[in-house]
């Protein structure tokens, strides 16, 4: 984990130097549609809506080409249902279905985005995200979610004018979000647990 965030420190640096026009500045917020998979523990699970906001810079390296770095706040989680082996560890039944429980990770994440231009207006993000857990429903219950994620994020981005875009991507942890607990009935139910997220965003540049 040092390696990759030296790695990005050096690619923030050199994109610094080496940036031709002004850097942008600006805010952004919206929407994440969220769930954990992979993880046999997390079945039936559904997805659950909540918020991101935060802040970001663009450097332009040339007329097509540019770095697009952010610091942002992403509410993330799911609903679901947990069991181990197959056999529910909750009695919570409602109308014969069993009742999804809501879990939550917040994260503060630092994706660091290689941006290229299609046209004027219209352009393609893809690059690593780092994101530090702030809060966890999961830790308060169990202790055993990661403290640290490495995820890929691919997406689109429009201008609608020089100042307001919109954007829309996907994330995919790389690293689980959990580690596998030492108390509990089934550890490798845990094991290849991983955050998914679709951000959808609108922004403003000053």
């Amino acid at each position: 984990m040092k390696n990759i965030i030296t790695t990005l420190v050096v690619t923030l640096s050199l994109t610094l130097s080496f940036s031709q026009n002004k850097t942008l500045f600006g805010i952004k917020a919206g929407l994440n549609i969220s769930d954990v998979s992979g993880a046999s523990a997390f079945v039936d699970n559904e997805k659950l809506s909540r918020l991101h906001f935060g802040l970001l810079s663009e450097l332009p390296v040339s007329e097509k080409f540019s770095m697009q770095l952010e610091l942002l706040y992403s509410q993330q989680g799911d609903y679901n249902y947990i069991v181990y082996n197959g056999i529910s560890r909750s009695s919570a039944i409602e109308n014969g279905k069993p009742i999804m429980q809501k879990y939550e990770i917040d994260y503060l994440q630092l994706p660091v985005l290689a941006k290229y231009y299609i046209s004027r207006s219209f352009s393609i993000e893809i690059g690593p995200t780092i994101g530090v857990m702030i809060y966890d429903s999961y830790k308060r219950a169990l202790n055993r979610t990661n403290e640290i994620e490495l995820s890929g994020i691919s997406g689109l981005s429009y201008k609608f004018s020089k100042s307001f875009f919109g954007s829309v991507r996907y994330t995919h942890a790389i690293t689980n979000a959990f580690r596998e607990p030492k108390e509990y009935y089934n550890k490798s139910s845990y094991s290849n647990g991983k955050n998914n997220v679709f951000q959808f965003s609108v922004g403003y540049i000053f």
